[in-house]
Order: structure tokens, then C-alpha cells, then sequence
């Protein structure tokens, strides 16, 4: 676009050039001087700090369990959603909760025991209150119906016993029963296995290869163990097919027993691991027939099942046994109490019957004293077993992993039957929609941010639109790399956007100081004379004139805010 400019009579042709915010001129002004002309524009500036960044989830946590075991039960995978308080993975609970079984069976056993004693006291002050007013034959005759009464419950309770004795042998002769029919199909399902496996060890591992001797020290392990015989990796097809002694002969020999199976059936779960480790150790390639590739398969599947049924069958052993006991013994202390009530009864009723005398009275006065301590030591004994279930409860929280917030889950790093080590993140779990951006200050620029300072964020994901944010934190203490120092800052959205996803690059502008409103030239036409700053503008004769000015913000734009001179002046840029 041309303009012509009359200066002082003269006539000006120039070019205005567009772009950014304002023009510039360029023209013919007398003779042959030629300025660059600029003219002072009102409007807005900001000086900002730009840097790149990082979407970061802004509350991530991992998780572990706090105890060690077997994970027994996986109920999310990466991607899932889940809500607080979720439960998401568990550690085998077997062995606490027979311990629990038992604690609390320890805990009814000391409240047995305190409200035997609390009994026994009060039976103790009412027969010194007796002693010291004398008997009635109605008091006698009381007693004497309680020694009758007392007679019954404790033949009640004999009986008893012997009934949980006789259904706890029958239970754990029961799970001995199952233990030993896991074990005979355990047994036949390995040596099977052993076949098989010597067959595909004879087909693609005759070479002497990392492979084949992890296989061979497999097979080898599995046969001791199943048949006691040394030297079993190297065996042949014909030669396995016709092994026996050992655990597998005692175990056919056994397999309807129902007596307890010992060392034997720890010796059986060996076998079976170690025959499906060496099934694992075989690197499968294209060299394998389809029909071995589906032995293979079908042999590590019923070795699975057969290692699942021998753990199940070990452990409820251990779970019928612990019941066992805590039966038994709540049995016993029920037979112990009918016991002490029986004689507590006759010894009233001696009493009674014998009347009282002054050293009678002093000695029963002693036994109040001593019931009395015993009740203290009860009520000790019921607070300590309480406190061991309530250890043991707190012990089984501890092998359940729940959600502490509604979020995604980003990470499973375990699987079902694997185990898991106490205080090992398993699982990772990020808040759902809460992210931040983090990003780098270098240490040139950290003085001209602040926390609360506004913050405008552009993604490649979504260019020319802006969102915005403030500084919600700024490290105390840089960070060092590749030798230059730089400070972390952490950016929160104003609005959270759905689009947004952790990973994300940002490019960011940290706005540090805004003016609105303000008059403003390009930095380059700023002039110095002497120890004074301004610009040169043309008098109506076209001459040049130095005009001093303030200068104030120096904006992104490349323009700065300049005070003392007049909107839309022309200043000269150049000479």
C-alpha cells in the first residue's frame, strides 16, 4: 500500500509495511536523505518467561502389600478404573486365618477362664457371707441340688470331649484321605509328564546346549525326588516308563489311607515343580511339530492342576489341624470348668453342712483374697489374647491391596500364584483427571517467577488454543544438568480438559508483568545521545530532532513502552 506524507511542504512517498503491531515507512525526504519511519502505537504489552513441559498426573501412588506371600487373586489390569476403597489384589490368607481361628479360640478360652473365676469369687464371697451369719437347712438343701446339678454338666462335658475328639479325627482323617488321592494322581500325572518329556528331550535336544541341560538338571531333580534314583536326566523313554521305588511306590501304596502323609507330600509338590520347571525351561521354535508343541501345553496344564490340588490339600490340612485344636481345647476348658464347679458345689455344701468356725472364717476370708487376684490376672490374660487376634486381624488387612482414591490403574507388575515381597510396588495407581504440567525454569529467568503467576499452555495435540493455568510451586532447590542449573516449577490447570493425558508436552509462557493501554515502539528504534535515551523524529523541515523519552516494559512483541512523546508520532529508525 503507498501513502504519500507532507513534512514542512514536502512530499513524502513511502511503503507502509504491515505486520505485528504497527507500520513502518520508508520514503524520500528532500534531497536524498531516506529514513525508516515508525510511528508510536497504543495498545497492549506483556513480558513473559516461555519454557517447555510435561503433563504429570498430578496425585500418583504405588502400591504393595505389607506382608509377603502367594497373590492368590488379581481383580484389576492396566486401563482399569476403580473407585477408593476398592479392593484390588490379595496375598494367600490360609495360614492367618487358621491363626486368627486359633487366637480367637485362645480368646474364648481366657473369657472362659475370667468368668470361671469372677464365678468361682462370687461363690467364695457368698459362702464367707454364709460362714459369718450361719446356714439355713434351705441353704443346705440349695447345695445339695447344685451337687447334683454340677454331676450332670460335668458328665455333659465328658461326653462332649470325647465327641470332638472322635469329629476332629474324622475331619483331619478326611483331608489326609484327600491329600493322599491328590498325591497318587500327582504321581501318575508326573511320571506321565517325565515320558513325555524325555520323548520331545530325545527329539530336538540332543545337542549339549544351555537348553538341554537346564531340561536334563529338571528331570534329573524330578526323578529323585519321584523314584530316589540318581543320574535320571539322561534317561531314556523305555527306561522312565519303568521306574518305580521310592515316593511313588509309597504313595500308590498309600493312596486310600487317611493318615497324616508327613514329609511326603512337601516331596510330591518338589517332584511336580520341578518336572513343570523343566516343561518351562523348553524354548519352543519353529523346529517343533504342532503335536509336540500341544504335549508340551497339555502337560504343563495338568501339571498346573496337579501342583494346585497337592498347595490346596497342604494347606487345609493346616487350616482342619489349627480348627482341630482350638475345638478340642474349647472342649477341654469346658470339662475343666464343669470340673472346678463340681467341686466348688461339694465344697459348699461340706461347708454347710459342717457349719463355721472363727478360723474357717479367716481361712475363707484368704480364698476371697486369692479369687479376687485370680480375676485380675484372667481379665490380664482375656486384654493379652485379644490383643494377639487383634494383631492377626490387622496382619490379614495387610495382605489385601485397596484403592486409596478413585483413579486409573497404570501399572500391574504381579500375577496370580506369583510371589509377592513385602513393601514391592505391584500396582500403579493415578488420580482420575487430576494433572499438572511440570516444566524447567533456567536459573537466568527463576527471579522473574512467582507462585500464583498466570500461566497460557499450547499442546501439539490441539495448536493455536490456549489453556491456562497458574504456578502452584516452585522448587527450593535447582536441579543440575549437563553442568546448568535450572529450577522445577509445577503448573496447575485453571479448568481441567479431558483432552489433556500424562506424557503430553507443553509449550508454556509464564506471564510475568502486563500493561494495557500503554504507548510502545519497536526496541530497535530507541537511540542513544550521549547519557541520554529517545528517538529522532523529523521537524516540519524534515530534519532529524532527538526527543528524550522514559522507557518502561519491554514486551514479547520486540516492542518496549516508552513515555514523553505522543501517539502516532513518527520516529526515525535509522539514519
Amino acid at each position: 500500500m503507498k501513502r504519500t506524507l507532507w513534512i514542512g511542504g514536502l512530499a513524502v512517498l513511502g511503503i507502509v509495511l504491515v505486520g505485528g503491531a504497527g507500520f513502518a515507512l520508508r520514503g524520500i525526504v528532500g534531497g536524498n536523505n531516506a529514513y525508516v519511519l515508525v510511528p508510536v502505537e497504543r495498545g497492549d504489552l506483556e513480558q513473559s518467561v516461555f519454557v517447555t513441559g510435561t503433563v504429570e498426573p498430578a496425585n500418583e501412588v504405588e502400591l504393595g502389600f505389607d506382608q509377603s506371600g502367594r497373590v492368590s487373586s488379581l481383580r484389576v489390569a492396566v486401563g482399569d478404573e476403580v473407585r477408593a476403597g476398592q479392593r484390588l489384589a490379595t496375598l494367600s490368607q490360609s495360614q492367618l486365618v487358621a491363626q486368627l481361628q486359633e487366637a480367637l479360640g485362645g480368646v474364648d478360652a481366657a473369657i472362659a477362664d475370667l468368668e470361671q473365676a469372677q464365678a468361682n469369687l462370687t461363690r467364695e464371697e457368698i459362702l464367707l457371707d454364709k460362714q459369718r451369719t450361719g446356714n439355713r437347712e434351705e441353704e443346705i438343701r440349695i447345695a445339695q441340688r447344685d451337687v447334683l446339678n454340677a454331676r450332670a454338666v460335668l458328665t455333659q462335658a465328658e461326653s462332649s470331649v470325647a465327641i470332638t475328639e472322635e469329629q476332629s479325627d474324622a475331619n483331619i482323617a478326611a483331608n489326609y484321605q484327600a491329600a493322599h488321592s491328590a498325591m497318587t494322581d500327582a504321581a501318575d500325572d508326573t511320571k506321565n509328564a517325565l515320558i513325555e518329556l524325555t520323548d520331545i528331550q530325545d527329539t530336538y535336544f540332543a545337542a549339549n546346549n544351555t537348553d538341554a541341560k537346564r531340561i536334563e538338571n529338571d528331570k534329573a531333580a524330578a526323578i529323585f525326588l519321584l523314584f530316589s534314583r540318581s543320574n535320571g536326566g539322561s534317561m531314556s523313554k523305555l527306561a522312565v516308563s519303568g521306574l518305580s521305588g521310592g515316593l511313588y511306590d509309597r504313595v500308590l501304596a498309600t493312596q486310600t489311607d487317611n493318615t497324616d502323609p508327613g514329609d511326603d507330600l512337601t516331596q510330591m509338590i518338589q517332584a511336580v515343580e520341578s518336572t513343570f520347571s523343566a516343561f518351562d525351561n523348553i524354548g519352543i521354535d519353529s523346529t517343533f511339530a504342532s503335536a509336540d508343541i500341544t504335549t508340551i501345553s497339555t502337560q504343563k496344564s495338568l501339571l498346573t492342576t496337579a501342583l494346585s490340588n497337592l498347595r490346596d490339600a497342604s494347606s487345609d490340612i493346616t487350616t482342619q489341624l489349627a480348627t482341630n485344636n482350638a475345638n478340642v481345647a474349647s472342649a477341654e476348658q469346658t470339662l475343666i470348668t464343669a470340673q472346678n464347679t463340681l467341686a466348688s458345689a461339694e465344697e459348699e455344701l461340706q461347708l454347710l453342712e459342717a457349719g463355721s468356725r472363727i478360723e474357717d472364717i479367716s481361712s475363707q476370708e484368704a480364698v476371697v483374697a486369692s479369687a479376687e487376684a485370680t480375676v485380675r490376672a484372667r481379665e490380664a490374660a482375656v486384654r493379652q489374647q485379644e490383643a494377639r487376634a487383634s494383631r492377626i486381624r490387622a496382619e490379614l488387612g495387610e495382605t489385601t491391596i485397596t484403592a486409596p482414591f478413585s483413579g486409573i490403574v497404570t501399572e500391574v507388575d504381579t500375577s496370580i500364584g506369583e510371589s509377592a515381597l513385602s513393601g514391592t510396588p505391584v500396582i500403579t495407581l493415578i488420580a482420575a483427571g487430576g494433572n499438572e504440567v511440570e516444566a524447567f525454569v533456567p536459573e537466568i529467568n527463576i527471579g522473574l517467577v512467582a507462585e500464583g503467576q498466570e500461566a497460557r499452555m499450547e499442546f501439539e495435540s490441539f495448536p493455536d488454543q490456549e489453556l491456562f493455568g497458574s504456578v502452584s510451586n516452585i522448587d527450593p532447590a535447582e536441579t543440575i544438568d549437563d553442568g546448568l542449573a535450572s529450577y522445577g516449577i509445577t503448573i496447575q490447570f485453571t479448568e481441567e480438559d479431558e483432552r489433556i493425558r500424562p506424557g503430553m508436552t507443553a509449550d508454556i509462557r509464564l506471564i510475568v508483568e502486563a500493561q494495557k493501554d500503554v504507548l510502545s515502539l519497536p526496541l530497535y528504534a530507541i537511540q542513544r545521545l550521549g547519557e541520554a535515551t529517545g528517538v529522532y523524529t523529523l521537524d516540519e523541515r524534515g530534519r532529524r530532532v532527538f526527543v528524550p523519552v522514559e522507557l518502561g516494559l519491554q514486551g514479547d512483541n520486540g516492542r518496549i513502552e516508552v513515555d514523553g512523546i505522543n501517539e502516532e508520532t513518527l520516529v526515525v529508525t535509522d539514519p
